[in-house]
């Protein structure tokens, strides 16, 4: 509890354990509470008495069930037992605890970070993976290792040792991700069980997964589908596969069709581009620039097919449509929302305006179709939520606060580069 801007702990009945005088306590946890004296951290028990005395600069707390933590003084990164005690110090940036917060939740080693780097230490001090790293090092509920480095994520056993051999590159181990994992070598693709052993060899030009324990590869230039044993569920003869296991799309001499999870045809193939939506239940398919939606069970159309592309927009579950360059917002049933005309145009509906993009230029319509504000910006306009009602909006080179009118928000000062740093534009396509 607080008192005059220090802190005390205080009993269930309200009286003082300990009198207010730390700038900062944590609660108890693990029978310690660290606290902040002068400047100074530190640790107490329950009896209000230091278990440790507040000698450091830096300390984190203590993880149920563990008798360890780090800490910084004078300069130096290391870790402490429950007395106080340096169990090894170091010179790194920082070193934390490193947790794997499956169920029961398990403390594996250090992070550390050197070089702005990060890397793994053992629950001793000894270095398991070097600090090379854009983030901390991560375990698997069975043991592994997932690093990320240079926007690729890279695998390890449990003792460091990468998991993927010097020749290639495993693509798809990240924790929960059975075997087998996709090795690429070269430009070939084989698949490997958790240890790095052959479960097929290398010669399939691409493989990718497909759903639960199958794998779609690609062999002299046909697709099939791999069993867990490296096995042909499918045959390698199809022009394309897509994912799923119970329901997927298939084509032959370049039309597509649906197919059942044992190579029997649901629907012979016959479009020019097909993909299964969320349900499973309906599909959108083209054939001759036409685009609708099939409901599969029967063949009868949920809408019926429009000369345009559709597809869906998950953020606010609507149909996007785009013809001759131009696109629309349509409800589930093929009801046109939202047609202004626009070359782009946003689909989050949930906060009553939409980006548009008309003529170079980039505006505002509620979700009746109405043009709020009319097309002046440079970039798209996004109301996002905690905004309270504010957009950031591009116009002669800087960024400026609007409201819902499109009028400057006073107080708020424009700025050179976009505060949300994020373009949620994306390709309106049938087939992803």
């Amino acid at each position: 509890m607080q008192k005059e801007k220090l802190w005390g702990l205080a009993r269930a009945d309200g009286s003082w354990l300990v009198e207010p005088k730390f700038q900062q306590v944590d609660a108890l946890k693990n029978g310690l509470a660290r606290v902040t004296l002068n400047g100074k951290v530190g640790f107490i028990d329950r009896t209000g008495s230091f278990a440790i005395e507040p000698v450091f600069d830096k300390a984190w707390w203590f993880v149920p069930g563990f008798d360890r933590t780090s800490a910084e003084r004078d300069g130096s990164f290391g870790v402490i037992d429950k007395s106080g005690t340096w169990t090894f110090q170091t010179h790194y940036q920082q070193i934390h605890v490193a947790i794997n917060y499956d169920h029961p939740a398990t403390v594996f080693g250090w992070h550390f970070r050197t070089a702005d780097r990060w890397g793994l230490l053992d629950l001793d001090g000894h270095v398991i993976i070097g600090a090379e790293f854009d983030q901390p090092i991560q375990q698997c509920a069975d043991g592994r290792l997932d690093a990320y480095k240079n926007k690729e994520w890279l695998y390890f056993k449990a003792d460091g040792s990468p998991l993927q051999p010097p020749d290639g590159r495993i693509i798809d181990a990240s924790c929960g991700a059975p075997p087998p994992y996709i090795l690429k070598i070269g430009d070939k693709f084989r698949l490997v069980d958790a240890d790095s052993s052959p479960v097929t060899p290398v010669l399939y030009d691409a493989i990718f997964g497909a759903g639960r324990g199958v794998k779609n590869a690609k062999l002299d230039g046909k697709w099939g589908r791999l069993g867990p044993d490296g096995r042909w569920v499918l045959e390698p003869k199809f022009d394309y596969l897509s994912a799923g296991t119970d329901l997927l799309v298939a084509s032959i001499d370049g039309k597509r069709g649906f197919m059942r999870a044992d190579g029997s045809w649901l629907i012979e193939p016959k479009f020019d581009a097909a993909a299964l939506r969320r349900d499973n239940a309906t599909a959108f398919v083209t054939r001759a620039g036409a685009t609708g939606v099939l409901r599969l069970a029967d063949q009868s159309w949920a809408i019926p097919p429009r000369p345009s592309v559709l597809c869906d927009v998950s953020i606010s579950h609507v149909i996007m449509s785009e013809a001759a360059g131009k696109r629309a917002i349509l409800s589930q049933t093929g009801e046109t929302w939202i047609d202004v005309g626009a070359e782009r145009v946003g689909a989050n509906l949930d906060f009553g305006l939409v980006t548009f993009l008309r003529n170079g230029k980039w505006g505002l319509v509620d979700t009746a179709g109405q043009v709020m504000v009319e097309p002046q910006y440079d970039e798209p306009v996004y109301f996002m939520p905690r905004q309270r009602g504010v957009a950031w909006a591009k116009h002669d080179g800087r960024w400026c606060a609007i409201d819902r009118h499109g009028h400057p928000v006073p107080g708020i000062a424009c700025v050179d580069t976009n505060p949300l740093g994020r373009d949620n534009r994306f390709a309106c396509k049938v087939e992803r």
